[in-house]
Order: C-alpha cells, then sequence, then structure tokens
C-alpha cells in the first residue's frame, strides 16, 4: 500500500511537467503572415512618432512580406513598405526586417 501513495505521489508530481510538453508532432509553431505585417506596420509609425522617418510615412500599408530562412532553423521576415510622396527616390522603399517571433530587428532602405 504504502508503494501504491509513493507511486501515486511521483506521479502528481510529475503531470504538471508533462503538461508542458507540447503535442502535436514536433511542429513549429506558424506565425500568420498578418503578425507580421500589423508588427512592421506598429514599427513603422513608432520611427515616425519618434521624428526618424517623415510624417507621410504614417498612412503606408506594407506592400510586400516574405520570409527568408537560411537554414531549418534560422530566417527572418522581410516588409517592404512604398511611399512614392518620399522625396528622395532611393529613399521610396522602406524595409523592416521581423525575426521569426515577430520582433522587428531592423528598419532600412537597403533590405538587408
Amino acid at each position: 500500500m504504502r508503494r501504491m501513495i509513493v507511486l501515486l505521489i511521483m506521479l502528481l508530481s510529475v503531470s504538471p511537467v508533462l503538461s508542458y510538453a507540447g503535442g502535436g508532432g514536433g511542429g513549429e509553431e506558424v506565425i500568420p503572415e498578418i503578425v507580421f505585417r500589423t508588427n512592421a506596420s506598429q514599427t513603422v509609425a513608432l520611427l515616425v512618432r519618434q521624428g526618424k522617418l517623415d510624417a507621410s510615412w504614417a498612412d503606408v500599408k506594407p506592400e510586400k512580406a516574405e520570409k527568408r530562412m537560411r537554414d531549418k532553423y534560422n530566417g527572418d521576415w522581410k516588409v517592404a513598405f512604398h511611399n512614392p510622396q518620399e522625396k528622395d527616390t532611393e529613399k521610396q522603399t522602406l524595409y523592416v526586417i521581423l525575426n521569426l517571433e515577430g520582433e522587428t530587428i531592423r528598419a532600412n532602405f537597403s533590405g538587408m
């Protein structure tokens, strides 16, 4: 009887850990493209508020989003914004680079 109680206590203490193990065949969580577009748009809005971008960028919507994978586990998302109101033609397209979790890494006009 005592062995059963000890075994039961051990099983109950391990069960919360097992519940965090996840399920579903070991696949990665897929984040929809709209999340990356939304997060990139928020980055552009922040840059406008900080005065790092002209106010004309405030209403520019993401034009293109692409996932770039360097290998099976490493990559990023590049979201492009095009602003024809920008006077400097070399700076009409802004790229926001995000990691695979959707966090902004950098924003620039080169896309690198």
